[in-house]
């Protein structure tokens, strides 16, 4: 009975290392070129907004639909899957001195996973312990 159970316990451990190693692997990561420029959509989590990212080769520019409020960002590629986004305009400037301090921080972004017309994606500030992931989808 004993046998049973680690059989099940060892088979379950490996289904889920098969499904890691499946999610970050480097088919789930190829073409990640193809998200370099383009038009894309991100949806909020909070409320019903959405935000359009237009992304030349180094310039991404992202609009809120619901306030039409836009930031432009310098897009600089630093890896096959990896990016780091600057600030570089704001619509609404932030009131609270230290929020306009972490907006000159870069976000860096790396790409965990792409899809047809999506990529999954991790960000982080340095020196700051949150990481942010969400889906970015390809609209044109």
């Amino acid at each position: 009975m004993r046998t049973k159970g680690y059989m099940v316990v060892f088979g379950l451990l490996f289904l889920v290392s098969l499904n890691e190693q499946h999610y970050l692997s480097p088919q789930n990561l190829q073409g990640c070129d193809r998200f370099r420029v383009g038009k894309f959509r991100i949806d909020s989590e909070l409320d019903s907004t959405y935000w359009i990212i237009e992304r030349t080769d180094s310039t991404q520019i992202e609009t809120n639909a619901l306030s039409g409020m836009t930031q432009t960002l310098k897009i600089r590629w630093t890896g096959p899957c990896e990016y780091e986004l600057t600030l570089l305009n704001l619509t609404e400037k932030p009131k609270d001195s230290l929020i306009a301090r972490m907006q000159k921080i870069p976000l860096k972004t790396k790409i965990i996973q792409t899809g047809k017309d999506y990529y999954i994606f991790e960000s982080y500030k340095e020196g700051i312990e949150f990481i942010f992931s969400d889906t970015l989808r390809l609209i044109e």
